[in-house]
């Protein structure tokens, strides 16, 4: 942890808080996801401030690249909004990074919550100012009562004792999914969207993953492409460097038209299994449906026994 310097963290939100609503890729494919969203952050008990631009329309985007930074940049410079969340996920967050002013972030540390290639705004900032955030969901994503819970807990408490497990979300009442290696690891947990980590490779925002426990997810993509993208890190030298690895589910991932018959887990298990690594695969968190918020920058435990990875700091400054 060291080699990255001492983590700028949040303060934590608290009822009657603002909270800043922004699009950095994609827009919402319906206005009702919007007031879905707005709904979502009112039950929490936050109150919601829309970005003006996250209905605007510049293709597959939410406005232009300024468009989008402004919301960004507006947020945080905004004394009276507490935290940011990602409404939607998609295309487009990695055209904003070399636009983001990162000494006014540092400046004015929130909380900053998104999945999807919202990971690549995350990761970039966590590079460039050491500020501690939060690996989804994005607002669409919840779906459920039990998941808009998880979520208003992880932003109202300080959560040291923060846990995901394959059985956190229901199913079997004890640990139980795919597992590499054995015994458990410590690091500083990074997580990302796979395509989006990818992405920043060769560039100033790719963070330090030496030493870290490095979760990954992604959505609806073929076997193919995330076994050559779980390559790169091969290769590059990545998995190598690392303590332990988290797989989200890869909601809608599959051979898709692809010759391929494995499927990602056998592809990723057999590199891993080569490499001596430790890794739990079926975390609920990340890009899927009702996942439980990843911190992103802090300590953690990775248990292959236990199935869990649990954290031993709090994601905020408290």
């Amino acid at each position: 942890m060291s080699a990255r310097g001492k983590v700028l963290k949040p303060a934590m939100l608290k009822k009657g808080d603002r909270v800043g609503l922004v699009c950095p890729a994609s827009r919402p494919y319906e206005r009702s996801v919007l007031v879905k969203a707005i709904a979502c952050v009112e039950e929490m008990g936050f109150v919601p401030e829309v970005g003006k631009n996250v209905l605007n329309i510049n293709g597959y985007l939410a406005g232009t690249d300024q468009e989008r930074l402004q919301d960004i940049h507006q947020f945080f410079a905004d004394p009276k909004v507490a935290g940011i969340f990602s409404v939607t996920g998609g295309y487009g967050s990695l055209r904003l990074l070399d636009g983001l002013d990162y000494d006014l972030i540092a400046r004015n540390p929130k909380i900053f919550v998104g999945a999807d290639e919202i990971t690549s705004l995350m990761l970039g900032i966590f590079s460039k100012t050491n500020l501690v955030s939060c690996y989804g969901p994005n607002l669409d994503q919840i779906a459920s009562v039990e998941a808009l819970k998880s979520f208003q807990l992880a932003m109202t408490s300080p959560c040291k004792d923060w846990q995901l497990s394959a059985s956190s979300l229901g199913g079997t009442t004890r640990p139980c999914c795919l597992t590499s290696g054995a015994g458990k690891v410590t690091g500083t947990v990074i997580g990302a969207n796979l395509n989006a980590l990818i992405s920043l490779m060769g560039t100033p925002y790719m963070p330090d993953l030496t030493d870290v426990i490095l979760c990954l997810d992604d959505i609806e993509e073929r076997n193919d492409s995330l076994d050559r993208w779980f390559t790169n890190l091969d290769i590059s030298g990545i998995l190598k460097k690392v303590k332990g690895l988290a797989f989200g589910h890869f909601s809608g991932c599959g051979p898709r038209g692809s010759r391929s018959v494995l499927s990602w887990e056998d592809l990723f298990f057999e590199r891993l299994t080569d490499l001596k690594k430790v890794a739990c695969f079926g975390l609920p968190f990340g890009d899927s449906v009702n996942v439980l918020p990843l911190p992103l920058g802090i300590t953690g435990v990775l248990s292959v026994e236990q199935g869990t990875l649990s954290f031993t700091e709090s994601l905020f400054d408290i």
